[in-house]
């Protein structure tokens, strides 16, 4: 139980950075609970709640930029209908396929996940930006 538990978790927590990677940030949004929270930490902390998040990642994917979200092994915790789960991330910017990509950034995650009506998804998400910029 607690295994496929991680493993749903990881699974949302991949899946939300993937769909940005593959120009659907719109669907990400659908990876965070209705009133979930997102913050994102560098030299001015910037925070968006629920219907903000959605707003941003249909902004998102509309912009022209292409990346690829490298997340590390995450460590994890759980209780029952909540878990915890960090993780380091690289965010690389992709230009030209003859060029080598570019690293933007480098972040730790801390997610907060909640399950609701059977499926785990991102309550809070806290993103610290550790090198780079946007």
């Amino acid at each position: 139980m607690v295994n496929e538990a991680r493993l749903a978790c990881e699974d949302v927590v991949r899946k939300s950075f993937r769909l940005i990677d593959d120009g659907h940030a719109g669907a990400s949004a659908d990876c965070y609970t209705a009133d979930a929270t997102l913050v994102m930490a560098a030299a001015q902390e910037v925070r968006a709640e629920g219907a903000q998040i959605r707003a941003a990642m249909r902004r998102r994917e509309q912009e022209d930029r292409r990346t690829l979200h490298v997340v590390s092994p995450s460590s994890f915790e759980l209780d029952a209908d909540r878990a915890e789960c960090h993780c380091d991330l690289q965010v690389f910017a992709l230009s030209d396929p003859a060029t080598a990509p570019n690293l933007r950034t480098l972040s730790r995650v801390h997610d907060v996940l909640k399950r609701e009506d059977g499926q785990w998804l991102i309550a809070e998400r806290r993103i610290t930006v550790l090198a780079g910029g946007r």
